[in-house]
């Protein structure tokens, strides 16, 4: 690797052959019952800096339940790159980088209306991003970026999309995101053996699932309007992906769909309170369908969150209406609440726990089945973390997860995960640091094809 500071605001970034092994792994993750790609944040240090500047989307801090995040950007779409380098940096009012790499092993994220599909491959690849944003002034601002992927063989996709940010007032922004993509499939039926069937319609024209090399477009449209104030918050959020849309150096699990959501919250704050600082009730609502009009989800949620003296917080929410259509079939209302409590009063010891209980959709289920149905079942879900820090330079974290759904007659297990993971750290310099992680992965599901409930270690 090598980084030159070409001046205090423009720094060129290469590296050949890198060897990435010695990353923190990955946290485990709860998917048995998530049909859609999990998210991994970068934590390799060549794409680490300056990722701040490929940030196409805002949050909102009434938070959206069924929002996506837009990251048209997502430096693991490079896995495991041959050569690479990056140029970025800031002149003036406008903030720029330019990412370009030559991937040996390059991963596909499809998203489709109801999942995603994640494909490793040893196909190679180019990868070229380019991202420009011009500041306003006043928290205002508007970004471009650009994206293409070249597949050495065949395939390609191609992304160009711009941003926006408006300060309305000291309290109400707006943010907007328009993009428009082009996609060219690979021609390979080994791939597309693991992608599974279907279609989706792209205009008038109906279009496989599989890599069979079809061409296509897509666009996406969001905007959202913010309040943020001492008190109230809210936001209102619009959002559309077209059937077509993909985005290959990107992160986008789903498509095929439009959703409008509410969410409002208001803050009662404390200065001299015996027991809070501050308390806030809030309440969501969306509504989503997809590009036949069909309506595939709609809910209502509420929550209150309090504030409490000591460096104590507690979250209570439920889901009081939730509907939706899976795979062509109507559910009702899956019901759930779950609580959460975090405390950090301590300097020795720390943690945060959380449970959820209800009934959900099992999403993997099989229809006709009596042991993995495909219907609204019993779940609970529960987690904590432990942190314990006994020295300055000495501290330990315990976390562990459970998620399991049972049938609703005979309370027998349909599916589960639970994961175990810990941490010790040592701080021995400034510059020397020991870390020992382990993590303990247990997976079980009933198998309606082999008739028994399968167990899976790891």
């Amino acid at each position: 690797g090598l980084k030159y500071s070409i001046s205090s605001n423009l720094i060129a970034d290469f590296t050949y052959n890198p060897d990435f092994s010695q990353i923190e792994s990955e946290a485990g993750q709860i998917s048995i019952n998530f049909p859609f790609a999990l998210f991994d944040d970068a934590k390799r240090p060549f794409f680490q800096e300056g990722a701040n500047i490929y940030t196409v989307d805002q949050n909102s801090s009434a938070g959206v339940a069924i929002d996506q995040y837009v990251n048209l950007f997502y430096s693991r779409s490079i896995n495991n790159p041959k050569l690479a380098g990056k140029f970025s940096g800031r002149n003036g009012k406008v903030s720029f980088g330019l990412t370009s790499a030559y991937d040996h092993n390059t991963p596909f994220v499809i998203p489709f209306e109801e999942r995603s599909a994640v494909l490793a491959t040893t196909q190679k690849s180019y990868s070229n991003v380019v991202r420009m944003q011009y500041d306003l002034g006043n928290r205002n601002s508007v970004g471009l970026i650009l994206t293409d992927r070249r597949m050495e063989n065949q395939g390609s996709n191609t992304v160009a999309s711009m941003d926006a940010t408006v300060r309305l007032s000291d309290n109400y922004n707006v943010s907007m995101i328009t993009a428009f993509t082009q996609t060219r499939e690979p021609n390979d039926s080994l791939l597309s053996m693991r992608l599974g069937d279907g279609t989706f319609k792209v205009g008038n024209e109906i279009k496989t699932a599989a890599f069979d090399g079809e061409s296509f477009y897509g666009s996406l449209f969001r905007a959202k309007l913010n309040r943020d104030s001492r008190h109230w918050i809210a936001t209102l959020a619009y959002q559309d992906f077209s059937p077509g849309f993909r985005a290959d150096n990107g992160f986008i699990t789903t498509n095929s769909y439009r959703a409008v959501e509410y969410i409002t919250g208001y803050f009662l704050r404390f200065d001299q309170h015996p027991l809070f600082t501050f308390v806030r009730p809030r309440v969501s609502m969306w509504r989503k369908y997809n590009y036949d009009g069909v309506v595939k989800d709609t809910g209502f949620r509420t929550s209150l969150l309090l504030s409490l003296n000591q460096q104590t917080i507690v979250n209570m929410s439920a889901f009081l209406f939730n509907r939706e259509n899976l795979y062509g079939k109507q559910f009702g209302d899956a019901r759930c609440v779950w609580f959460y409590i975090q405390n950090n009063t301590f300097n020795i010891i720390s943690g945060n726990a959380f449970i959820r209980f209800g009934k959900e959709i099992n999403r993997l289920g099989v229809d006709g089945d009596p042991n993995n149905p495909f219907e609204i079942v019993p779940s609970l879900s529960y987690n904590f973390q432990l942190t314990f820090k006994p020295l300055v330079k000495l501290d330990n974290t315990l976390a562990y997860q459970y998620f399991g759904l049972t049938t609703e007659t005979t309370g027998q297990k349909i599916r589960g995960q639970q994961i175990w993971r810990n941490t010790l750290s040592y701080q021995f310099t400034k510059k020397i640091a020991l870390r020992l992680i382990g993590e303990y992965n247990i997976v079980e599901y009933y198998d309606s094809y082999m008739e028994q409930l399968v167990k899976q270690r790891s």
